[in-house]
């Protein structure tokens, strides 16, 4: 039975409004033209759409949030926001059963996004469009109300082209926040558990399943202004990879000199939440110093909106076509899976090199991107153009790279070990050693034709845990068999299983193609230029660092931290609960270690630690102490200097260097 939404044509809403043509379906709804009969006016109205398939729990869930967003609308009254007129439940045998729906205010005046893609618009008219806007949206702010999906498609326009008002649309992903609430701060009110966002338009922290809030409308606001100007979406895809690109995409990275205005962008568009203007009024003051504050937000606009395709209606008086607001590209992580799942792009669209977010950056960064790589859905990874001339590449060996795998390819979960015994010698090796583990993970220790190369194996391994974390646990193990013994490596990932081949020779991997031949997996990657999405999650930084003490450090952000400072975890967290100290298991290099935070028995923990005779680094802040412990480095008060950098904690060595 498919679940795509029945046409509503022809049904009388509440013996007021009927209903005409459907000009936009997306994730959240159909929104049709409509007549009200009693006012002889068209009005918009969208019908959430609850598919057969979903649970009575998605149901309830999903309807709560569609009346959420008719009454932050209802509470929004604003020229440059669209305005609710009226909303219900409507019972149709069209229907799975009754429906809420929402009236609202028609504009067929076209979309921000069809004015967008004709290509760069003069300073003048991006201040006038975006001005109101950024009005619009802090006024909302001031209503405790965060948008979370701006972008071009959801600013629509009433009137004609030379005379148009913009309105921003879709409060279906809105988020209530606290008059006092900041970027860093703990838990928020939300509407809803489920995190959606577009990807061309995601904030940093969206990406990462990290804290919303104006902060977020700010990023977008910055986006579409640098979309106006420069003719094309920042990010150039719909990648969600690109919106952690620590390069910003300020007009100055296009090669745009917009003078005073490109320091307030480079600040709507940091990384860190807590690095930008804190609402949509704070950047509304900033850009009045730059651009003239309109005159009259209500007042129509002298720009020549682009025309639309029509959109064909039954007759109806008084009108024969209008325009619609586009189909919705909201991406949801939460109640409902999307529609059509984004690969992630491990390339930046500006400069086509990997996204690694990682070391150094971490401070700079602070943000997560453990919850943002569940994937699903088969694909092929995409490559710059350079990859595909890049004859070391395994992706290139074989140009008939995997395309979307069909369900009768073979799992990886389901291979035999005579299976991939065959598959390993069709790829060209011969297997000198093998092993079996209880888990069904297979490690082979191979030879490549006759040369004696006796670091490449072959493995096929198990990951467990939950889902988001389950690419980043790739990545760490990808990470340490590099460097240890395995520099050259490729690897096909479902989720749960990953099959890899190792080696410390870098032609080797050119038979991997034959080796995943008709193979299902979501996620692939290499080490010579084909794109590492596992390694990016796990080198991506997982947390913002806001910790203002020792004893508020949390087990992600003293993660975060250690992988900060170059530092490889091997097993942890441990403890954490109760009086149980928080600790990890540390490698850097040959040198082993344990880090351990005592959050409030210090003092007793620090008197018993020097009792010992071993050396050991540990800072103090009131009752909380974190110890430094193992061989080499992890004596060093310099390298948890490194490690807690921005943290007020007295550091010192024990013994007394």
């Amino acid at each position: 039975m498919s679940d795509a939404p029945p046409s509503l044509a022809g049904e009388l809403v509440e013996g007021r409004y009927r209903i005409d043509q459907v000009v936009g379906s997306g994730g959240f709804g159909t929104v049709y033209t409509a007549w009200h009969l009693l006012l002889d006016t068209r009005v918009a109205l969208k019908v959430l759409s609850t598919p057969s398939s979903w649970s009575a729990e998605q149901r309830s869930s999903r309807i709560a949030m569609f009346l959420d967003e008719a009454r932050t609308l209802a509470k929004l009254k604003h020229p440059n926001v669209i305005a609710a007129l009226d909303a219900g439940i409507l019972s149709s045998p069209r229907l799975s059963g009754p429906t809420p729906f929402l009236v609202m205010a028609w504009c067929g005046g076209g979309s921000m996004s069809e004015l967008f893609d004709r290509g760069p618009l003069p300073v003048d008219q991006v201040a006038a469009l975006m001005g109101t806007v950024v009005d619009a949206i802090a006024y909302a702010h001031g209503q405790g109300v965060v948008h979370r999906d701006l972008k071009p498609s959801n600013v629509m326009f009433e009137g004609v082209p030379g005379a148009v008002v913009p309105r921003v649309i879709d409060f279906g992903i809105a988020k209530l926040v606290m008059p006092e609430e900041a970027a860093g701060d703990g838990e928020t009110m939300t509407v809803s558990s489920s995190r959606m966002f577009t990807p061309a338009y995601a904030a940093p922290e969206q990406v990462a399943g990290a804290k919303t809030g104006p902060w977020t409308d700010v990023h977008a606001l910055g986006l579409m202004i640098v979309h106006a100007l420069v003719g094309r979406a920042p990010y150039g895809s719909e990648s969600r990879m690109a919106a952690i690109d620590p390069d910003r995409p300020t007009p100055k990275t296009f090669g745009m000199d917009v003078g005073p205005l490109e320091p307030i962008l480079a600040r709507a568009l940091s990384l860190k939440p807590a690095d930008r203007f804190r609402d949509a009024r704070e950047l509304g003051e900033a850009l009045s110093q730059v651009w003239p504050r309109p005159a009259s937000l209500a007042a129509p606009l002298r720009i020549d909106v682009p025309s639309s395709a029509p959109v064909r209606l039954a007759p109806a008086p008084g009108y024969t076509s209008v325009t619609g607001a586009p189909a919705s590209m909201t991406i949801g992580t939460g109640v409902t899976p999307p529609a059509a799942p984004v690969p992630p792009t491990v390339r930046t669209p500006r400069t086509g090199r990997r996204v690694l977010i990682a070391g150094g950056l971490a401070a700079g960064a602070a943000l997560g991107l453990a919850g943002a790589l569940a994937l699903a859905g088969t694909f092929e990874s995409k490559t710059s153009s350079k990859d595909e001339d890049d004859d070391d590449s395994p992706r290139t060996k074989s140009k008939k790279a995997p395309a979307n795998a069909p369900a009768s390819k073979r799992k990886l979960r389901d291979l035999t070990t005579a299976e991939l015994l065959e598959r390993v010698k069709k790829a060209g090796f011969r297997v000198k050693n093998q092993q079996e583990y209880e888990t069904g993970g297979k490690v082979l220790e191979v030879l490549f034709g006759d040369q004696e190369i006796v670091q490449t194996s072959i493995r096929l391994l198990p990951f467990s845990g939950s889902e988001p974390d389950r690419l980043r646990d790739l990545g760490r193990f990808l990470i340490d068999t590099r460097r240890q013994v395995s520099p050259f490596q490729a690897y096909v990932f479902d989720g749960e299983w990953m099959l890899g081949l190792f080696s410390t020779e870098k032609k080797v991997l050119s038979s991997f193609e034959s080796l995943i031949e008709n193979l299902s997996f979501t996620v692939r990657g290499d080490t010579v230029g084909g794109g590492d999405p596992a390694a990016d999650a796990a080198n991506a930084v997982i947390a913002p660092w806001d910790a203002k003490s020792l004893a508020a450090l949390k087990s992600a952000e003293l993660e975060s931290r250690l992988r900060g400072a170059g530092v490889q975890i091997v097993n942890g967290p441990f403890g954490d609960a109760g009086p149980l100290p928080l600790s990890f298991a540390l490698r850097l290099g040959n040198d082993t270690g344990d880090i351990t935070l005592h959050r409030s028995s210090g003092p007793a923990a620090l008197a018993e630690r020097k009792r010992t005779t071993k050396p050991f680094a540990f800072a103090v802040a009131g009752d909380s102490l974190l110890v430094l412990e193992g061989n080499g480095r992890f004596t060093s008060p310099d390298l948890l200097a490194q490690i807690l950098k921005g943290l007020e904690a007295k550091i010192q060595a024990e013994p007394p260097l």
